[in-house]
């Protein structure tokens, strides 16, 4: 049973990363990805005033069942769900373990309910931050390699993603501001990439 909430939390994360380790993952969503998404809950989280431990344990979790893109496409979500079920009774008291998979259940776009306690929100803006900016340009072109897509399909697949992300939009005040900043970066970095590209631009 739960005992000590950040040695459990501890704990549980060694367990999350040992089995991303021991899987095959492709780099768009290791287990980095996992912890920035922690990271973005944290700061979001705090600021909205979330249940942070439910929240922590979702960012944790949210991914776990996640396959390689080279296996056949399962509701991964869905799964998590399920598995959370199984394993965090020995870290959270039962009424946090229902939170907590409220939150992942919503987090992808694969459900088609919207989230609606303040943690799943939080956990949906979270991921979504993580596809955006810098980094999203980076993880995006890890998935079009994976695909087999040329660079420049990719970089125009992946804005028609950022679009689609900012068409349904963060639901947190908190990551719509840190959002705006992200999006700006990712513009650019993607418009300069597109310039690099074309060799009719070389002078």
């Amino acid at each position: 049973m739960y005992g000590d909430s950040e040695m459990s939390f501890e704990e549980a994360k060694e367990f999350v990363r040992k089995k991303f380790e021991d899987e095959e993952r492709d780099a768009s969503h290791d287990f980095s990805h996992v912890e920035r998404v922690l990271k973005y809950c944290e700061i979001v989280g705090r600021k909205e005033r979330a249940d942070m431990e439910v929240l922590r344990y979702a960012a944790l979790f949210h991914d776990y069942s996640r396959e390689s893109p080279r296996k056949t496409k399962i509701d991964h979500a869905a799964k998590a769900v399920r598995e959370v079920r199984r394993i965090l009774p020995r870290f959270l008291p039962p009424k946090k373990v229902i939170e907590v998979q409220r939150a992942i259940m919503t987090h992808s776009k694969e459900c088609e309910k919207d989230p609606e306690t303040l943690e799943a929100k939080v956990l949906w803006d979270a991921d979504k931050l993580d596809a955006i900016g810098p980094t999203g340009v980076a993880r995006y072109m890890v998935r079009g390699g994976i695909r087999g897509w040329g660079i420049e399909q990719t970089i125009k697949r992946g804005l028609e993603k950022l679009d689609k992300i900012w068409e349904r939009s963060f639901y947190t005040e908190t990551a719509k501001k840190m959002s705006r900043t992200k999006r700006k970066k990712c513009t650019k970095l993607c418009d300069e990439l597109l310039y690099d590209l074309n060799p009719n631009n070389f002078k």
